[in-house]
Order: structure tokens, then sequence, then C-alpha cells
């Protein structure tokens, strides 16, 4: 994949975090509620943080597009 692909996958999954993780504070608290729950939320929560430094580095770097597979 291109570095230009990269970037922009990149920007829209550190938007894409961005907005869960916005949405989640935006809603009045971050986890509410009991049991399966709750780990549920905890589970959306680290998937959108994830999403959103994963997305940064491929949206800043570009991605590991420059390198050669030594094919």
């Amino acid at each position: 994949m291109s570095a230009r692909r990269h970037r922009l996958f990149g920007a829209l999954s550190a938007l894409l975090g961005a907005a869960i993780l916005g949405l989640r504070l935006a809603a009045g608290g971050l986890v509410v509620g009991s049991g399966a729950y709750m780990k549920g939320q905890f589970l959306v929560l680290g998937f959108a943080a994830l999403l959103l430094i994963v997305g940064l580095y491929y949206f800043v770097t570009g991605g590991p597009a420059g390198k050669s597979r030594g094919r």
C-alpha cells in the first residue's frame, strides 16, 4: 500500500477513535453499569484509544510503505 493510503486510513481511524472517546466523555462519565456491561465499555474505550494511537502513528509517519519486502 502506498504512503498516501496509509495516511488516509490513519487519519480516518484517528478520527473514529477520537469520536468514540469524545462521545463517551460527553455522555457524563467514562464507565457506568455493572458486570459484563462495564467490561464491554472498558473494551470499547481501550479499542478507541488503540485506534487513536495507531491512527496518529500512521498519519504522521505514513506507515511501513517505504520499506521493501526483499523480493
